[in-house]
């Protein structure tokens, strides 16, 4: 995963203070995991590492059909302007699933 400029999936290494970017998440589910689930989410957080505080965080949920095959998808959750990160801070871009 990684954070891109709003409007691409490339990855940036810098985003000026308080722009606006979009996380773009590679999702991967296995075959036996897919055969039971119907919905997955995703959380997606901003962690300020230089100052340990969590800066932005989103919610992605996805009904899913269950069957015995993977699935791998691209998903971009767009995260408004705004936030507020000080000159030299350390960001961290993560996620975790649930299902």
């Amino acid at each position: 995963m990684h954070a891109a400029q709003v409007g691409t999936t490339a990855p940036v290494r810098l985003l000026p203070r308080g722009a606006a970017f979009t996380a773009v998440v590679v999702v991967e589910i296995g075959g036996n995991v897919m055969e039971v689930v119907d919905v997955s989410e995703l959380f997606v957080f901003v962690r300020n590492r230089s100052r340990s505080r969590t800066l932005l965080h989103a919610r992605e949920s996805r009904s899913m059909d269950p069957r015995r095959a993977s699935s791998t998808e691209t998903v971009t959750i767009p995260f408004d302007g705004g936030w507020v990160a000080h000159e030299g801070d350390v960001l961290d871009v993560c996620a975790t699933p649930q299902r």
